[in-house]
């Protein structure tokens, strides 16, 4: 495990330095502590991995107050970014904000094809 975590963070650090709308990406085990990030200068890695697991947790709350399954995909948008909050193999979670120059859309795309790849680091695949 530790070895998918040191190939986990090297490819945060390769998606954060090609996706210029990127402004940081986390990963969080269930507790909610960090497992590695690649965030912007002067943010604080335990006050972003709380805000996902805060998020995580408001949205779990919705959705079995609706009888909905634990959403996998939460996405907010804000007025200067979008946050996306994906589940991750293992019972990891993935944390993403994008500036709001890019496109919802386009940063819920970048945000799923980053999870699919860290899926198929955790899975071995």
């Amino acid at each position: 495990m530790l070895e998918s975590i040191e190939v986990l963070g090297s490819e945060l650090e390769k998606f954060r330095s090609t996706i210029p709308a990127l402004l940081g990406i986390i990963i969080i085990n269930e507790e909610g502590m960090p497992i590695f990030s690649s965030l912007a200068d002067g943010e604080d890695e335990n006050g972003y991995a709380g805000a996902v697991a805060e998020f995580l947790v408001s949205l779990n709350r919705i959705a079995s107050y609706l009888g909905e399954k634990e959403p996998q995909v939460l996405m907010a948008k804000f007025p200067n970014s979008y946050f996306i909050v994906q589940s991750l193999s293992g019972g990891l979670v993935l944390g993403a904000r994008f500036s709001s120059e890019s496109k919802l859309g386009i940063a819920y795309t970048n945000t799923r094809l980053i999870a699919q790849k860290l899926n198929s680091i955790l899975e071995g695949k």
